[in-house]
C-alpha cells in the first residue's frame, strides 16, 4: 500500500500547543502486527500566536493541529 502524506491544518480553537514549526508522518498496523512503511511527511506548519511576528517557544499559542489519515480503515492501530 502506498501511503499518502497525512493531512494537517491549524485550528484556532482552544489548543495548547507551544510555538513551533511541526511536521507529521504516520505508520499503520494490522491486527496481526504487520506494519506499513512510514508515510511521507506532511507540510510544515508554523504555530505562532501572532503570524508575522515571532513568539517565544515556551508560550502557549491557543492553537491545535487537526490531523486526518485517509484509507486507514483496514488497520487496527497507528503511530503519528
Amino acid at each position: 500500500m502506498v501511503l499518502r502524506p497525512i493531512s494537517v491544518s491549524i485550528s484556532d480553537s482552544a489548543g495548547s500547543i507551544s510555538s513551533a514549526k511541526v511536521q507529521y508522518a504516520y505508520r499503520l498496523y494490522k491486527e496481526n502486527g504487520s506494519a506499513t512503511t512510514i508515510s511521507p511527511f506532511s507540510n510544515v506548519l508554523s504555530l505562532y500566536k501572532d503570524y508575522g511576528h515571532g513568539y517565544p517557544s515556551e508560550k502557549n499559542t491557543n492553537k491545535a493541529v487537526d490531523i486526518s489519515i485517509e484509507n486507514a480503515t483496514d488497520y487496527k492501530e497507528y503511530n503519528i
